[in-house]
Parts: structure tokens; C-alpha cells; sequence
């Protein structure tokens, strides 16, 4: 087991308990604890670059399953550096025209699914702010397609499930196994989101709007904290049409109703005789 996950999904929970027992019950803190990891604990692994070609083999990895996660889940987070958590809660209704000719996306935090009101798994209120998407996801109809879908999620097979950020990884993960990127455990779906903020710095967006796109606390500096905390139409239209070094034909003229449609199949495929 890794150590970030001891730290951040096993004493993270036990801490809340002990803070939340803390007023409840008003018994004083622990202090001075100290925590001891086992030397066995797994390193973290931290995020590496993925090649152009490996991303294009993801791309046409997706589009040939027919499934509509694997196809367009890669291709948002590519064009956008968004988290894949926040990405498959998006409605149809987040979807708007925010300036003339430009397009973005904005989840309110919440959403109500099957009756039940749920939290997405955002990192912070930056993560609600609008984002801006890419004019090739306008070009080939899928913001429209998007739009049409109302209060309905684009990816209702994921959110129906009882944890769906942990699915949609373990789902990307088989992709990227799928499309035979498995020589480092560093190239994973999160690169979409590294790789996008390296690219937009290459392009000479500025740190303060790579934060605001891609959903981190804007801050480090005191004059950052000036000024909107959302992008400008100038800045949005930058980001809009950022260069694109992938071919990204297989995503022309697909029937997305076609792919929304599509129902996976669990098991194993039976052996032929």
C-alpha cells in the first residue's frame, strides 16, 4: 500500500473522527502524537509526461471501444487540464456560451442524482469556477451535443455507481493498459492535467490564468490575489484556441448518441471453442 494513501485515505478519516469527537464530546486533543509509517509503505508516484503518440494511441484506444467515458473522458481532460473527478459530474446544463464564440463548463459543487443531493469531489472553491473549452470540442458538435443533454450527466453510467471518481480511474487505468502504455507508473490519466498546464506555460499563458483553467487556488503571491478570480474574455479566448499538437481526426464526425448509448459489458468474453 502506498504511503499517500495511508496518509490521505486512512489518517485523514481518522483525524476528521478524532476533531469531529473533539466538539462533540469536548475531550482535549491529542498532542504530540507521532506517526510512524511502515518502511514497506510504497513511495509516491509521482505524475510523468505522456509522449504525443501515447496520447494519440489513448485517443484511438478510446474511440475504438465505443464507449463513451473511455472516448471522451481522455479527450476533455486533454483539452481543458480539468480533474477527473469534477469531469464526470458535468451536466448538460454546466455547458453555456460565456463569451461570443466561446464556450465553458461550471459545476456548482453539488449536484442531485437519483433523488440524493451529492458533493463533487472538488479540492477547493477554485474548482467550481468556469473553465474554458477548447474550440475543437465546439467544432465537432460535441459542446452542442453537450448543451442538448439539459440536467441530464454526460456520463450517467459513472455517477450512477457508489463511488464514481474511483471507478472512472480504475476504468482510464484499463484504457491506458488497453492502448499498451504500461512501462511507467507515472503515465496515467492525471498527465492530461500536467501535461496541459506545462503546454499552456510553453504558450506563454500566464501562471495566474493556468491556475484559474485548470482549478487551482489562485494566491502564491499577494498580487495575485487582485483582481477577478475568474478569466477574462481576452485570456478565455487564448485558451480557447490553444495550438493542438495530437491529430485528433478520430474524433470528427462520430455519432456521440451512438456512443452515449452504448452499454458495457462485465465478465469475461467466453472462450472460443
Amino acid at each position: 500500500m502506498a504511503k499517500k494513501t495511508l496518509e490521505e485515505g486512512y489518517i485523514a478519516a481518522i483525524k476528521a473522527a478524532l476533531n469531529s469527537g473533539q466538539v462533540k464530546y469536548d475531550y482535549r486533543p491529542i498532542a504530540n502524537a507521532k506517526l510512524v509509517y511502515p518502511d514497506l509503505a510504497r513511495p509516491t508516484v509521482h505524475t510523468e509526461p505522456l509522449g504525443n503518440a501515447k496520447i494519440q494511441k489513448v485517443f484511438e484506444t478510446g474511440v475504438a471501444s465505443g464507449m463513451f467515458d473511455k472516448a471522451f473522458l481522455p479527450l476533455i481532460g486533454f483539452l481543458t487540464g480539468r480533474r477527473l473527478g469534477l469531469l464526470i459530474h458535468l451536466k448538460g446544463s454546466d455547458f453555456r456560451e460565456k463569451f461570443e464564440g466561446v464556450w465553458v463548463a461550471q459545476t456548482s459543487g453539488i449536484v442531485l442524482n437519483n433523488g440524493v443531493w451529492r458533493r463533487v469531489p472538488v479540492k477547493n472553491t477554485a474548482s467550481t469556477s468556469f473553465f474554458v473549452l477548447h474550440n475543437f470540442l465546439s467544432e465537432i458538435g460535441f459542446v452542442q451535443w453537450a448543451k442538448e443533454l439539459g440536467d441530464e450527466f454526460l456520463f450517467p453510467e459513472l455517477t450512477r455507481l457508489k463511488d464514481p471518481s474511483k471507478s472512472a480511474s480504475s476504468y482510464m487505468g484499463r484504457l491506458f493498459e488497453e492502448a499498451g502504455i504500461k512501462e511507467s507508473r507515472g503515465e496515467v490519466f492525471h498527465s492530461f492535467r500536467s501535461g496541459y498546464i506545462a503546454d499552456a506555460g510553453d504558450h506563454n499563458i500566464e501562471k495566474r490564468d493556468r491556475q484559474m483553467q485548470v482549478g487551482h487556488e489562485v494566491g502564491d503571491d499577494e498580487h495575485d490575489k487582485y483582481g477577478f478570480r475568474n478569466l477574462t474574455e481576452r485570456k478565455a479566448r487564448i485558451l480557447a484556441d490553444l495550438p493542438i499538437e495530437v491529430d485528433l481526426s478520430m474524433f470528427r464526425g462520430l455519432d456521440f448518441d451512438e456512443f452515449a448509448n452504448a452499454k458495457r459489458t462485465r465478465g469475461r468474453k467466453p472462450k472460443k471453442a
